[in-house]
């Protein structure tokens, strides 16, 4: 699952590491880039291999960039691109999230979590004025057997975020947040967190629509959108903390990575390419996108990841518990564990 099954320890040190001497063998879809302080780097390519088959008005602005169709615009410090309400993309400050009521501290036995909306095919935060979205909070080895159980709490809004502000921390310690909606156009999609009394989260939540599930099927030769499925998202950047899972701050998608999990084998893993709109059947890593696919493992099982070549050297990746559900797309994101080697997932 995604990090509802994890025990993370606040950050002892964050170990950034040069990348050497020798410039790093960048894979397909990505290209060499130099950084200010005369690092060497793979990136996303601008227009990956295939980017013709991407949906993308770059007639009207719009641009390619490590196969996501994004504004042309190049978002700066402390924005990040937003998707309105007619599909543009903008950006925006990413001073919190936006119209939802910041967290307070709720007090012993209870915790509040908020978290911003975001598209899972651009990557792009949802703006207010779209369509009403509904937000569920589950206890996640309950919604594990049922996608259907009764929630802990459940809002609906078109503001683009949430906020549960007072909610009891289940026996577990464990939470995950679905994200669907009443007009039947979102796959339900869920992503999770271990929580404590008296504390504040940000937990940023996904939504995927239908569509973009019908072809996944197509590509990979499976039903995702009955059988429900495991995403794993790469990143070369550092393991952030419990309280703080923000996906703006994950910026460096690594291709060449395979999901894996650990003391056993993934059955049928897929891989998007050159989008996260499509899968290519024939791939047996990540492309530019950084992304891969799994049916549901029939279980709670530890997934990780092997290959891909981080700013560090070879990358080294999380282990996170995880799992999905029948109709329910669990999605996790995995980061480089040389940056961060004291990370409790990184142990």
């Amino acid at each position: 699952m995604t990090r509802s099954f994890q025990v993370l320890a606040a950050l002892a040190s964050v170990a950034t590491l040069g990348a050497g001497c020798n410039p790093p063998v960048c894979g397909p879809g990505t290209k060499q880039v130099q950084q200010a302080n005369g690092d060497v780097r793979c990136l996303p390519a601008d227009a990956p291999v295939g980017s013709g088959t991407i949906p993308c008005d770059v007639d009207g602005g719009s641009i390619i960039l490590g196969g996501i169709c994004q504004s042309r615009t190049i978002c700066g410090q402390n924005t990040t691109p937003m998707m309105a309400p007619d599909g543009t993309i903008n950006c925006v400050g990413t001073g919190g999230s936006g119209g939802c009521a910041p967290c307070t501290p709720p007090g012993a036995g209870k915790f509040c979590v908020t978290g911003n909306l975001y598209d899972f095919s651009t990557n792009a935060q949802v703006m207010a004025g779209g369509p009403s979205v509904h937000y569920a909070l589950y206890e996640p080895t309950a919604f594990l057997g049922d996608p259907t159980t009764t929630p802990l709490a459940q809002i609906d809004d078109t503001k683009g975020c949430f906020t549960f502000p007072s909610v009891a921390v289940p026996a577990s310690g464990l939470i995950a947040i679905g994200v669907t909606d009443t007009a039947g156009t979102l796959q339900l999609t869920a992503v999770g967190e271990q929580v404590a009394s008296n504390q504040t989260y940000q937990m940023d939540v996904y939504q995927l629509k239908k569509s973009t599930v019908a072809s996944w099927n197509q590509g990979a030769g499976l039903d995702y959108t009955t059988s429900g499925a495991y995403v794993g998202l790469y990143y070369d950047n550092p393991v952030p903390v419990s309280s703080n899972l923000s996906i703006a701050a994950d910026t460096n998608p690594v291709a060449g990575v395979q999901i894996a999990i650990v003391g056993g084998s993934v059955t049928t893993p897929h891989y998007f390419d050159p989008s996260r709109d499509m899968i290519k059947a024939a791939d047996t890593a990540t492309s530019a996108v950084g992304g891969a696919i799994a049916p549901p493992p029939g279980g709670v099982v530890t997934f990780t990841a092997n290959g891909g070549t981080c700013m560090t050297g070879p990358c080294k990746w999380e282990a996170h518990p995880g799992g999905s559900a029948p109709g329910a797309v669990f999605i996790d994101r995995f980061h480089n564990c040389n940056l961060s080697p004291m990370a409790a997932t990184c142990q």
